[in-house]
Formats: structure tokens, C-alpha cells, sequence
């Protein structure tokens, strides 16, 4: 539309914003559930577009069970993005997970929801990102991502400290190996704050308290995660090399050290789950991440390809590999809660792309 500068989108489909390398959004993740939605870009000018996206998110709720009547969300999303040539791009914007209703604010495109949710009432679970990442083409990137849910004004010089901090961070680092065709190396570090991508349960004027079924806004769409893989009052390492040996066919390798405090047992941590809440009245409790109760140490390490044919519409692809997990911070006579464990991953597949 427009010549080119307006494009529209409408359909069920997977998604990626904000992400600074392949499968990296910490607010809107490609390895989300897909849900139906409209969405469209504005792209005036090569160095600046605005992008906005309403869709109607699925059941089941995070709990996996229940009734759908306190599991009936939408959810919104807009960016603007910035560009300098191809060295630097930046890219800030804000999400919200709401009860459905007629809410023209969060559908109507350029009006901002952030700034919105504060002329309703703060019912809704309100996000908001920021982007950074310079690059030099064959050399590599550097980005900087944050993802904030809540943030208490007072005490943000405790942003580490009080679990009323609610958000995400990752740094990463992608260098390309000019020797090896379209190959490249990847470390990210990423954060998940206890409690972040979580929403306390409450009642709106739209839904009546009588009912007994609080409405849940957690930051989920078919009981998975809207924002990053990882669940709240989580850790990353990632390191992962991609090459393409011969046209078509990609190959990489991929090892993953994850930590995730305990949602289960004696020495379960708060906030560790998508079911956690908050309790508002309760101030601001203290978190240690990895010294406040039993946490799951995971090792993944898995190897793939993929390939794709010239003439024909068609991607195959595979992955195989190992994943080791085990507690550390329970206490004795606790270890029949938490066991060690292992497993083999293998996943085999295609893609079709239809030319119409």
C-alpha cells in the first residue's frame, strides 16, 4: 500500500519483534504460540519505521486448567525503529496483555499504550522494550536488550535487590568467521527477574467480582510464553555456531546453561513461574538469585541442519542432542523433590512455502 511504505498483515501465524538475533526478543518471541492478529508496518523513509499488532490470544491460561472464562485476553504490541545505514539500530516500544473488550486505545494504531493504560485504570499486564545493536558488516554485532514489566520509582537504585523490579535483560556478541561460507559464532547472556512476565489476578468493572474468577493477564498465549523461552527467575548462557558448507544446507551447533529457581517442593522459589503474583500489599520482598531455595541447573548441548531446495518450496530440517539436569540450594532429606536427570532431544521436520 502507499507505494510501498504500508504493509498489512492478517492471519495465524509465528512471530519475532525486537529481536536482535534469531529467537533473542525478550518481548514478542518467534518460539511463542502463534495467534491470530493484524499488524502493520509504516516505513516512510530507509532509517525510521513504525509497526503496531492486535491480536486475540488463546486458551488455555498458564495454569493449563480450569475454566476460559478468567483466561479471555488480547494483546498489543507497537515499535519504532531506527536505523543508521546498516551500523546501528535501535528499536524501543511497549506490549500489554488485556481482558477482551471494545478498547479503541490498544487498536488504534498510533496511540500509545503505555500512556493509555493509565486513563483506564492500570487493569492491564503492561510491558515495555528497548534495543540497541551496532554492527560492522563482515566483522559482527554487539546489542543490548531490556525488557521492563514493573518497576518500583523508589527504590530503583535496589533494581537488582526487591522483587518489585520486574524485568528482563540480555547482552550478546555475534562475530563472523570470513573463512567459512556464511558462518558465524553467537554468545548471549540472558536474565529473567523473579515475577517478570507474571500479572496479579483482579477484577475489572467488565467482569463481575461475583463470578469468583479473577481474570489472569499473565504474559501467555496457549500456556507458553508471549516474550522470552525462558520462565520467570531465569538464567542463560548460549553459545552457537552457524555455517552454510554448501548452498542451501546450514549446519550449526549449539550448547545452552540454564538456571531456573524451583517452582516445586520444600524449597520452591517465588516468582519462578508464569503463575506467580505479587502480592501488592506485601512491600517489596527481597530476591537471591541461586542463594533463596532449590534451583534446576540444565545443560543442553544439540547439533543440526537444514536444507532447502532451489526449485522447489521445500525446507528439511533436524536436530538431535543432550540435555543434563540437575538442584543445587535444597536442603538435606529434600532430595527426593529433586531429582537428577536426562534426556535425549531429536526433532525432524519440514516447511512448506507455498508460491502463490
Amino acid at each position: 500500500m502507499l507505494d510501498g511504505l504500508l504493509t498489512m498483515r492478517f492471519g495465524r501465524m509465528r512471530r519475532e519483534w525486537g529481536a536482535m538475533a534469531e529467537g533473542s526478543s525478550l518481548s514478542f518471541n518467534r518460539y511463542a504460540q502463534p495467534f491470530l492478529a493484524v499488524e502493520a508496518t509504516f516505513n516512510p523513509v530507509s532509517w525510521f519505521a513504525f509497526s503496531s499488532l492486535t491480536g486475540i490470544l488463546e486458551y488455555y491460561n498458564s495454569e493449563g486448567s480450569g475454566s476460559a472464562w478468567n483466561f479471555q485476553n488480547a494483546f498489543s504490541i507497537e515499535q519504532l525503529e531506527f536505523n543508521y545505514k546498516n551500523y546501528l539500530h535501535i528499536d524501543i516500544g511497549s506490549t500489554v496483555v488485556w481482558p477482551k473488550r471494545f478498547e479503541l486505545g490498544y487498536i488504534f494504531p498510533i496511540n500509545n499504550n503505555f500512556l493509555y493504560q493509565y486513563n483506564i485504570g492500570d487493569y492491564d499486564n503492561m510491558g515495555l522494550f528497548f534495543n540497541i545493536r551496532g554492527q560492522y558488516p563482515g566483522i559482527g554485532a554487539l546489542w543490548f536488550s531490556v525488557f521492563a514489566d514493573e518497576l518500583e520509582v523508589d527504590s530503583i537504585s535496589r533494581l537488582f535487590e526487591l522483587d518489585r523490579h520486574m524485568f528482563a535483560f540480555q547482552g550478546g556478541l555475534k562475530v563472523v568467521f570470513p573463512w567459512l561460507p556464511f558462518a558465524s559464532i553467537r554468545l548471549s547472556y540472558t536474565k529473567i527477574e523473579p515475577y517478570t512476565y507474571t500479572h496479579t489476578r483482579g477484577y475489572a468493572p467488565w467482569l463481575a467480582k461475583d463470578s469468583g474468577n479473577p481474570f489472569e493477564t499473565s504474559y501467555t498465549n496457549n500456556g507458553v510464553g508471549i516474550g522470552y523461552y525462558l520462565p520467570p527467575n531465569s538464567d542463560e548462557i548460549l553459545f552457537r555456531i552457524e555455517t552454510m558448507p554448501v548452498p542451501g544446507t546450514g549446519v550449526h551447533v549449539q550448547y545452552q546453561m540454564i538456571r531456573h529457581g524451583a517452582n516445586h517442593g520444600g524449597n520452591s522459589v517465588d516468582g519462578s513461574d508464569y503463575r506467580s503474583e505479587l502480592d501488592p500489599d506485601r512491600g517489596s520482598i527481597t530476591k537471591h538469585f541461586l542463594h533463596d531455595g532449590a534451583y534446576q541447573w540444565i545443560h543442553v548441548v544439540k547439533a543440526g541442519a537444514n536444507h532447502s531446495f532451489a526449485d522447489f518450496p521445500l525446507e528439511l530440517f533436524g536436530e538431535a542432542g543432550v540435555v543434563y539436569s540437575s538442584y543445587t540450594g535444597f536442603k538435606s532429606g529434600n532430595a527426593a523433590n529433586y531429582p537428577n536427570s536426562f534426556g535425549i532431544i531429536v526433532t525432524v521436520g519440514f516447511r512448506l512455502f507455498p508460491r502463490w
